[in-house]
């Protein structure tokens, strides 16, 4: 599964996509800086949204 269809919920407990994205940071960090913004972006939505409701 690519890096970008991760689901939020599958961030912190996917160790194998956790390997992943550390293997991308070895060879583009750029990229590897971007996943992990948009990781931690659909986290900080989804805690935001469910304490709107």
């Amino acid at each position: 599964m690519p890096m970008s269809e991760v689901k939020s919920w599958q961030v912190y407990t996917n160790l194998q996509g956790l390997e992943e994205l550390k293997q991308v940071a070895r060879h583009d960090q750029k990229a590897a800086l971007r996943e992990a913004a948009k990781q931690f972006e659909a986290l900080f939505l989804e805690m935001f949204l469910k304490q709107a409701r």
